[in-house]
């Protein structure tokens, strides 16, 4: 696979932090944080299509933007991502927002550096993914939810988030991942389900 990708990806697993950061400072001073992140990435993507030059976010985005976004909307991925760090944080509470936070930032970097490197079983419904990426997904996800919550809603966030990281949606993956795996637990609590 190439060093982009790789690159990208590991960024991407990098996110996983947060919650680590929000138990430490709090969820609302890593709202602020996230939100000035925020901010600052758009302000730069708007430098950057004007074609000023700032070194640090020139190399950021040469490095780990694909080269067909670079040009449309230089930052897409990192506006996207800190984005959807943002909405569990803001909507749901604070073990399912974390949840959220670790599958896309693991199940999703999990899916893409196994899938790119040892798949070879492509998926039927979106061929531009793999069973074995799938299944990275799947058991990093649920690993990854089970230290946020009990073992059953570990199992069906991570089974939600694969099956949402595995369709060919038009949708941006850090939003939807995050927003529907939120949903789906939230629901289940407010149930009783769980």
């Amino acid at each position: 696979m190439e060093r982009l990708e790789t690159g990208r990806q590991l960024f991407h697993a990098s996110g996983a932090i947060v919650p680590l950061i929000a138990c430490v400072i709090g969820v609302t001073a890593t709202l602020l944080l996230l939100s000035f992140l925020f901010a600052v990435i758009l302000s730069l993507s708007v430098t950057y299509r004007r074609g000023v030059h700032i070194p640090f976010f020139h190399l950021f985005i040469d490095r780990f933007e694909r080269a067909d976004v670079r040009e449309k909307f230089p930052g897409k991925g990192a506006v996207y991502y800190v984005i959807g760090m943002i909405l569990p944080l803001l909507f749901f509470e604070e073990s399912i927002a974390f949840t959220c936070i670790l599958i896309t930032c693991l199940g999703d970097a999990g899916s893409t550096l196994v899938g790119k490197n040892f798949g070879t079983h492509r998926i039927p419904y979106n061929t531009r993914k793999t069973i074995e990426g799938s299944f990275a997904c799947l058991v990093l996800s649920i690993s990854a939810a089970a230290t946020q919550v009990p073992p059953e809603l570990a199992v069906i966030a991570g089974t939600t988030g694969t099956l949402v990281e595995s369709l060919p949606l038009r949708v941006d993956d850090n939003l939807t991942i995050p927003l529907i795996v939120g949903i789906t637990l939230t629901a289940l609590t407010g149930l009783g389900l769980a």
